[in-house]
């Protein structure tokens, strides 16, 4: 019969913990097929990812999603399907040197809207949402999830152009 780890263990000494456990562990292994094992060390690979990264994003992976706004349509910035991404800045310039814009900015999941902003952004200037804010100071940053489900829509009208501008990390999925 084959002798289980735990049994071996069971008889534990204090005296001998290190020898015990040393030898104990000599007879743990793995009956897995070649297929179950490359499935288990991908599974080993994310939840070490999954640490070091502490569950959040991916060091070193992301950008700036720009839009560019020049009529009254509806634009969005979404990710790829099966992309997660974590905005921690969103930035509205309105570039027309002589008209506001009136703009809205909304979390958008396909048929239901969560207003992030609604309202007038002045010739020449910029909003901008975590992060450094002007001279008003600074904000931390969004920690805003963005998926390809759940992203962002805006529209503007009265200038143009304006200019959409997020930055974010890929997150581990």
């Amino acid at each position: 019969m084959v002798e289980l780890v735990r049994d071996r263990l069971k008889t534990l000494q204090l005296g001998n913990i290190g020898t015990e456990l040393n030898d104990a562990s000599k007879n743990a292994y793995l009956n897995l097929s070649e297929r179950q094992m490359k499935s288990a060390i991908a599974i080993g690979d994310l939840i070490q990812k999954t640490r070091t990264f502490n569950g959040s994003t991916i060091p070193n992976v992301g950008g700036i999603s720009i839009e560019l706004l020049t009529d009254d349509t509806v634009t969005t910035i979404q990710p790829d399907l099966g992309n997660s991404w974590n905005c921690s800045c969103i930035k509205i310039t309105n570039l027309d040197v002589s008209n506001a814009s009136t703009f809205t900015l909304e979390l958008w999941d396909g048929s239901n809207a969560l207003a992030l902003f609604e309202g007038s952004i002045a010739a020449a200037s910029s909003k901008q949402f975590g992060l450094l804010s002007g001279s008003t100071g600074s904000f931390p940053a969004l920690n805003l999830q963005l998926t390809n489900s759940l992203y962002l829509r805006f529209s503007q009208s009265g200038a143009a152009p304006v200019q959409v501008s997020a930055s974010y990390t890929l997150d581990v999925i």
